[in-house]
């Protein structure tokens, strides 16, 4: 490609509900598809926008998507098969036809492996990424049978331990594998550092396994000019004790530029250290300190965080 040339980047995701809520007035509904799922079919409204110049479409269906959340519900396997086989079947409707399908865990890893069955585009290559290789997607073998309309030859490239592993069919399928750093990369491939069961497939494949390191936009996340934070600084502390004063003030908490004030925003699981967390919380919140938790997950940590702000009022 010319380097001056700009590469088409589109992204594609299933209609949410809170997706609707916020940009219900920007979509432009282009076409429905029928998505065979076991022996139904079920429509698929294909939505439109473009936001800064990136094409997005959205896939919707009222009784997959439309419910509050992303996922964690008991039909996720059912919602991501047909989410995955309806990005494949989009392909032929729509007026885009990639080069590279890029599929983002296990949520798309179906999509990678359908696309490489079912050959939507010719020449087409496939990359999967992993971001977290702890949730890999697990749905009963019989699934395949139940949901999948492939013919049964193709079930050993999705199948692991006895059951089928979206995670591993990405893996499996994909022309290349990235994932969020170098580091990770080689972690995953051993027993010891992340693998999570999947380490023997994705040893097998290491030449197709780069991790390319995570990152933010560093124009926009810039708090010289964040139009979101009260007092644009460089490195003023002055500046910065004026944004931690207003959100003191948001949050209910006592005003009060020089009291240190914790914050985590995290997915609540054990595998982001919540549980340590948990051990010493109660002691030290007894310091003259304020802490502020974002997030959700575990019913666990959930409960607990919930009780511990009952416990200590004015420290949250």
């Amino acid at each position: 490609m010319n380097k001056n040339e700009r590469t088409d980047v589109r992204v594609i995701l299933p209609l949410y509900a809170e997706i609707t809520s916020k940009w219900q007035d920007q979509l432009e509904r282009i076409t429905s598809i029928s998505v065979p799922v076991g022996w139904r079919n079920q429509e698929a409204s294909i939505y439109q926008l473009t936001y800064q110049d990136i094409v997005y479409y959205f896939i919707g269906n009222d009784y997959y998507f439309g419910r509050r959340g992303v996922y964690g519900y008991y039909d996720d396997g059912e919602r991501f098969v047909f989410f995955c086989r309806a990005v494949i079947d989009a392909l032929s409707v729509l007026d885009f036809k990639p080069d590279i399908l890029h599929g983002h865990d296990w949520q798309a890893g179906l999509a990678v492996a359908f696309a490489k069955i079912l050959a939507p585009v010719e020449n087409m290559k496939t990359v999967f990424t992993i971001h977290n290789i702890k949730y890999q997607g697990l749905l009963p073998r019989d699934t395949y049978s139940e949901l999948f309309n492939l013919p049964d030859d193709h079930i050993g490239g999705m199948e692991w331990n006895g059951l089928l592993n979206c995670m591993k069919s990405g893996i499996f399928h994909a022309d290349k594998i990235t994932t969020v750093s170098p580091s990770y990369a080689e972690e995953i491939k051993t027993p010891y550092y992340g693998g999570e069961g999947l380490y023997p497939i994705l040893a097998e494949r290491d030449q197709d396994v780069t991790g390319i390191i995570n990152g933010i936009d560093v124009d926009e996340y810039n708090p010289m000019k964040d139009p979101h934070i009260v007092a644009n600084y460089k490195y003023s502390r002055v500046k910065k004790n004026e944004n931690k004063e207003k959100l003191q003030e948001k949050l209910g908490l006592p005003v009060d530029a020089e009291k240190p004030l914790y914050v985590i925003i995290s997915r609540l699981v054990e595998q982001k250290g919540l549980h340590l967390v948990q051990a010493i919380l109660d002691e030290f919140l007894q310091e003259n300190v304020q802490f502020v938790l974002l997030g959700s997950g575990d019913y666990e940590f959930e409960n607990y965080f919930y009780h511990a702000q009952e416990r200590n009022q004015k420290k949250w």
